[in-house]
C-alpha cells in the first residue's frame, strides 16, 4: 500500500504522543505531533493561521499536516520528511551515531 499524507499522519502521530493535551516535560513540545515550541508560531502561519494561534487539537493538525505535506513537496519522499522532522535534516544529511540533542537532553 503506498504512502499517502492522512497514513503518514497516523503513523507519525502513533509515534509522537498522539494525545492534543501532552507536553513532554524536557522539551516542552506539544500536542499530537509533539511540536516544539520554537516552531510553533512560524508553521502556524506556514498553515495560514497568526503566529499566536493557541495549540488547539483542530490548530495542531492543520499545523503539522500543513508543514508535513510542504516538506513532501519539497523532498519528495517520505524518508526525507520523516528524517526532518525528527532531526531537522534530510536522510542523507544525518549521522545516525550522534546523539541527538533537544533542549538540554540527549536522546
Amino acid at each position: 500500500m503506498p504512502v499517502t499524507l492522512d497514513s503518514f499522519m497516523r503513523a507519525l502521530s502513533g509515534q509522537e504522543s498522539g494525545d492534543p493535551n501532552a507536553t513532554n516535560p524536557d522539551s516542552g513540545a506539544h500536542g499530537t505531533y509533539q511540536i516544539m515550541p520554537a516552531n510553533w508560531a512560524s508553521w502556524a502561519v506556514e498553515a495560514g493561521l497568526p503566529a499566536t494561534a493557541p495549540q488547539t487539537p483542530q490548530n495542531q493538525e492543520l499545523v503539522a499536516r500543513t508543514h508535513v505535506a510542504n516538506l513532501y513537496k519539497q523532498y519528495g519522499n517520505w524518508g526525507d520528511v520523516a528524517s526532518i522532522w525528527y532531526s531537522g535534516r534530510p536522510m542523507a544529511q544525518v549521522d545516525l551515531n550522534a546523539p541527538q540533542r533537544s533542549g538540554n537532553n540527549t536522546y
